[in-house]
């Protein structure tokens, strides 16, 4: 009996789980977070989990950029915590309640004296009796908040995808945008001092030189304003990546051919847009609460019958060897667990209700974002059509008539002002219909880019964007 009670206590304490301290040493992950950078070991060992065996690459994509901020990005990384808070809470719905033992006694001073053994002495174990439908239940609301938590880590991923995406864009727009603006400056500021060289000579007039100067100043806050669009754009990818700035790589090169948009079927669009509907990760982590909602209103349906506890034992009482049996429960007298079922009906159909808003706010986005998509991609190619090569015949037909001497300079520098002033808005064009583009496919939660296609689609699937650094 002595080595099996030791035996038993051996076995407890070997099943038990040693605490161990991690403290947050503040200064240390402030370091780390400013050293980050995207050549380091350790984002190049998570790239080959995706097939990349070069990293960093030589010549970076936008998928590529993804890839690092799924290893840095903080944003991704407290969705897998939450992820993994909910598996955690899986194993505790599995696991079975521990019996109670209970080990009483007691001594009898005046027992002896009668002939009766002093000692009274027991041991009590208390059991609960399973309950197979409740705890089914519990076990499947644990498994869909676990669904739910790993949906939202897929739309997480969306999310920084989106974000580093317009990021990018805006930051190769504002790059060249602010090419453009340097350009016209540059012709504006001659313009202005030609016409005040023209008016000290008498062959103009004061008010159309200080119209110029004035003009010429308004494109300079321009092309200023332009530069710190880039650099925000540059700080804002940064962020979303989760490294400094001066991590990025050289952006040039990346997304060379933004300003192009091309088209997409309208058969392709209503296939994505079904697919959408009934599956984005949005609606799915909606479904995977209202199915834990469903669960919730069963146990408490299941929890109107009582739970039996039994309680056997074995007792010395004063020389006499009694075997109690007891059974304990609560009778449903008073109620009958209505308020909670009431609550958990409440609270399924408050979740039915989100599911629907969630499925009609992605048929609206869906709309909205196909018709943006195409005004927006019909101004940018009304202007490659038609603004453009009509500024360019333009500016074409000032160089002429300057050559041949029939216009002076000023005229010739105003018509390069108002090329580039219309080259400027194609690339604005371009931008909002690429912007426009960014927004189909935020709606669609569904990339256009051949590059991400393939990456995204793994990603954007709980079973696989849980992939942990």
């Amino acid at each position: 009996m002595k080595r099996a009670f030791v035996a038993l206590a051996a076995a407890l304490v070997v099943g038990c789980v040693s605490y161990h301290p991690r403290p947050v040493d503040l200064s240390r992950q402030a370091w780390r977070l400013e050293n980050r950078r995207l050549d380091a070991p350790a984002p190049a060992r998570y790239a080959t989990r995706f097939g990349v065996s070069r990293w960093p690459p030589q010549r970076w994509t936008r998928g590529d950029l993804l890839l690092a901020a799924l290893f840095y990005s903080p944003d991704i990384a407290t969705a897998r915590s939450r992820l993994l808070v909910t598996r955690a809470d899986e194993i505790t719905a599995r696991q079975y309640p521990n019996p109670q033992l209970t080990l009483g006694g007691e001594y009898a001073l005046a027992a002896g004296s009668a002939g009766i053994a002093p000692w009274l002495y027991g041991v009590l174990v208390r059991v609960l009796l399973p309950q197979t439908h409740l705890r089914h239940a519990q076990r499947l609301q644990a498994h869909f908040y676990t669904q739910a938590a790993g949906w939202q880590l897929a739309d997480s991923v969306w999310s920084v995808r989106s974000r580093l995406r317009q990021a990018l864009l805006t930051a190769r727009y504002a790059e060249q945008a602010g090419a453009v603006l340097d350009r016209q400056a540059c012709d504006a500021q001659r313009l202005a001092e030609l016409l005040q060289t023209q008016v000290q000579a008498g062959e103009t007039a004061a008010p159309q030189a200080r119209l110029a100067q004035a003009q010429a100043l308004a494109t300079a806050q321009q092309r200023d304003a332009m530069r710190g669009r880039a650099a925000a754009a540059r700080h804002n990818m940064a962020a979303v990546i989760g490294v400094p700035v001066a991590a990025l790589p050289v952006l040039a090169p990346i997304w060379s051919d933004w300003a192009s948009v091309p088209a997409v079927g309208e058969k392709q669009l209503q296939s994505l847009k079904t697919q959408a509907l009934l599956s984005r990760a949005d609606l799915a982590r909606a479904l995977a609460d209202y199915q834990a909602a469903e669960q919730a209103l069963r146990i408490e349906v299941d929890r109107q019958y009582p739970g039996v506890e039994v309680e056997p034992g074995y007792v010395w009482d004063h020389g006499v060897r009694k075997l109690p049996l007891e059974l304990r429960f609560n009778p449903p007298i008073f109620n009958q667990n209505q308020g909670p079922i009431a609550q958990a009906k409440a609270r399924r159909a408050q979740a039915g209700a989100r599911l629907e808003a969630v499925q009609a706010q992605i048929l609206a986005e869906i709309a909205a974002a196909r018709d943006r998509s195409r005004r927006a991609a019909a101004i940018a190619r009304r202007f490659k059509q038609q603004q453009l090569p009509l500024a360019e015949r333009q500016l074409q037909a000032a160089r002429q008539h300057f050559d041949l001497g029939e216009s002076d300079r000023s005229a010739l520098l105003a018509a390069r002002i108002a090329a580039e002033q219309t080259r400027l808005a194609a690339l604005r064009a371009d931008f909002q219909a690429q912007a426009a583009r960014g927004a189909l496919e935020d709606a669609l939660h569904h990339p256009f880019n051949e590059a991400e296609i393939a990456l995204t689609a793994r990603l954007t699937h709980p079973t696989t964007a849980d992939a942990s650094p």
